[in-house]
């Protein structure tokens, strides 16, 4: 995965992958897994296991989906943590009464302003990856993990949000 596009038509997302595959995200309050990652609703956002079981697994995308109301900051708040330590790409797509919106978060090296928030354009974004790759490659953490007996035990974990 090279690019990624997203626009927001009215509560659905679509999302293009390198020019070419098109997906349609429904939204989610649990979590689904995904040929391009992750959809989870705002509760599940808030386990940062997500985070490093998608990272484990090969994914880089995290769609969220949830209400923006006066605790929206503390979504955004875990989904940006677990952006920044696991070099994921998240896009956030919030209901609102006065319009939907979508933000994207990138870990901060990658953001004009060094905030790891990208604004899109009206209701849509596009997000390169090949960036995120090169800093995956200096990032340590990962490399440090047993990763074969996190992933053996992780599988219960989600298995739960699943049916939880």
């Amino acid at each position: 995965m090279g690019t990624i596009s997203a626009e927001l038509e009215g509560e659905q997302l679509y999302l293009t992958l390198d020019d070419s595959s098109v997906f349609l995200v429904d939204p989610e309050y649990d979590v689904r897994e995904e040929p391009w990652g992750f959809a989870m609703g705002h509760e599940v956002v808030m386990d940062m296991s997500v985070y490093r079981y998608a990272r484990y697994v090969g994914k880089n995308l995290i769609v969220c989906f949830g209400p923006w109301n006066g605790n929206s900051f503390e979504l955004f708040n875990r989904t940006w943590i677990g952006v920044q330590e696991n070099q994921l790409v998240a896009i956030e797509v919030f209901f609102h009464e006065e319009g939907n919106f979508i933000v994207g978060v990138v870990p901060v090296e990658l953001s004009p302003d060094k905030t790891g928030i990208i604004q899109p354009l009206e209701n849509s974004l596009t997000i390169s990856m090949n960036p995120v790759y090169e800093v995956r490659a200096n990032y340590m953490l990962p490399k440090l993990m047993n990763t074969e007996l996190y992933l053996k035990y992780e599988r219960f974990l989600l298995e739960g949000l699943n049916h939880g």
